[in-house]
């Protein structure tokens, strides 16, 4: 049985069809609205931090606000997810720490207009900020690979020159952080908050359930919720500058078919190797005992005496001494 590698069309097919199924969703089962569902007038930029950080907010039907969260569907690419390794976490206090997904789209037509809409909201965050220039954007990429991809992260902790309060903190959920390695770095001024966490999840049916963040692989399809938010930075020699960058809010898993077809495929390269090992073992035992077989004088005096000194494993007679031999013969 063999295992191919997914192909680009195969991929492009899942892509589409996953899609139009978290379309089709209930509005209260999605998470976030579609980028091909969302219109640039209903999305506006609010400043939440006296000009140290912009956020994406989209009107609600009710006539209020809330943070723009947008979805698309691709196949991982690349990730960074929970839960952190105790190596990792040594970067915590710098505040570098991060969760991240890159997803390609394979130029489906609902993943380029995600893209389109990421980019008419970073506009958005021009016309907002105009006291300092947004020198970078980061998150859309164009890999020769697989064309366009989104690649959203979250920090790990917020970091703060106060004491952050008690009712600002979060526990993540558990498969998260299942060894309190995140809870032990917190501190007065380093603490897990609202926008820190990542709803890892999984689409079973028409019902939306938690999922562990290990359970993503390389090369599933997804779901990524992502928005946008512009923040403050300082150069001593340049001055104050903004950059934009794509934040990760939820991850859904929804097929893992690819995955397993290239874990498998791995599989049987691992056993084909083995079995090539195995069979080079066999075949080398095979010509020594068919070696050692050919040469009947040697079989005889193994063991005796000056015949010890008999090479028996050689490829010829040719390489023998000639004394040995006639030692051979006056025995």
């Amino acid at each position: 049985m063999t295992h191919p590698k997914p192909t680009d069309a195969e991929m492009t097919e899942a892509i589409v069809k996953w899609q139009k199924v978290m379309v089709d969703l209930p509005k209260d089962t999605q998470i976030g609205t579609p980028g091909t569902q969302c219109e640039i007038k209903n999305i506006f930029i609010r400043d939440v931090a006296d000009g140290a950080l912009f956020k994406a907010m989209a009107r609600t039907a009710k006539g209020g606000a809330e943070e723009a969260i947008f979805t698309v569907v691709g196949v991982i690419t690349d990730k960074s997810l929970p839960p952190v390794s105790w190596d990792n976490a040594k970067h915590a206090a710098s505040g570098t720490l991060t969760q991240s997904v890159t997803i390609a789209g394979y130029d489906t037509d609902a993943f380029t207009k995600a893209i389109g809409l990421a980019r008419k909201v970073q506009e958005l965050f021009h016309d907002k900020v105009d006291d300092a220039p947004i020198v970078s954007f980061t998150g859309l990429a164009n890999s020769e690979e697989y064309g366009l991809t989104l690649t959203a992260d979250t920090r790990y902790f917020t970091r703060s020159t106060k004491n952050i309060p008690e009712d600002a903190r979060v526990r993540p959920e558990h498969h998260v952080d299942p060894r309190g390695i995140l809870a032990e770095r917190e501190s007065d001024k380093l603490a897990i908050c609202a926008d820190n966490i990542v709803a890892y999840l999984q689409l079973n049916d028409q019902e939306v359930v938690l999922r562990d963040p290990t359970a993503f692989k390389f090369k599933d399809v997804v779901e990524v919720g992502f928005t946008l938010h512009t923040y403050r930075t300082f150069s001593p020699d340049l001055g104050p500058r903004y950059k934009c960058k794509v934040v990760l809010r939820s991850l859904i898993h929804l097929d893992a078919m690819f995955s397993k077809r290239i874990a498998a495929a791995k599989r049987l390269e691992l056993k084909r190797r083995i079995d090539e090992e195995t069979n080079k073992s066999a075949e080398d035992k095979r010509w020594k005992r068919m070696r050692k077989n050919a040469n009947p004088i040697a079989m005889r005096f193994a063991g005796k005496g000056k015949a010890k000194a008999i090479e028996f494993d050689s490829e010829t007679d040719e390489e023998q001494s000639v004394t040995r031999m006639e030692e051979l013969r006056v025995q």
